[in-house]
């Protein structure tokens, strides 16, 4: 191992066959979304064990990836609800689902997280989104539900958005 995020990487348990096989694609140069980072994906899952959300909000489908983890990481009779604006991503992402049979248990909103926020009803336990670019627009979040939780998919985001608040 040359660094120490391969070790920390290799630590982390292996995902269903269908989650493998989603990351290898997204690694292809022609890939049609990208897919959370392993070290961000397992920091994700931590969140899911302690907090044991039942419902939960994710700002940027992609091709379901998140999505599909999260239900594999959540307890019994829990709701995921993913917004993605791009109809392709979107349309993908819902074939992902219905493939692993969890159509059920995560609901694909097509849409502007802003216009779909303005009529989706219901409070969330659990907010998480995939890009550093609306991060504090998942901050005001708090204002429209009753999330305990905003986990941001990439941790290194956390990181810059904390060095520009602090110079």
């Amino acid at each position: 191992m040359d660094t120490g995020n391969e070790y920390l990487e290799a630590l982390i348990p292996k995902r269903s066959d269908f989650l493998q096989e989603l990351r290898k694609k997204s690694a292809l140069p022609d890939s049609y979304a990208p897919i959370i980072e392993k070290m961000s994906e397992q920091l994700l899952v931590t969140m899911l064990h302690i907090l044991k959300p039942k419902r939960v909000l994710e700002i940027g489908t992609a091709v379901g990836y998140s999505a599909i983890l999260m239900a594999d990481n959540l307890p019994e009779h829990s709701e995921v609800i993913t917004i993605e604006r791009y109809k392709k991503h979107a349309d993908i992402a819902i074939d992902n689902i219905f493939k692993v049979g969890y159509e059920k248990k995560i609901r694909v909103v097509e849409g502007e997280a802003a216009e779909v926020l303005a009529w989706l009803d219901g409070s969330f336990d659990f907010v998480t989104q995939q890009k550093v670019s609306i991060l504090n627009f998942c901050l005001k979040l708090s204002d429209f539900s009753e999330a305990e939780a905003c986990s941001f998919q990439t941790i290194f985001c956390i990181r810059e958005w904390w060095r520009t608040m602090t110079r």
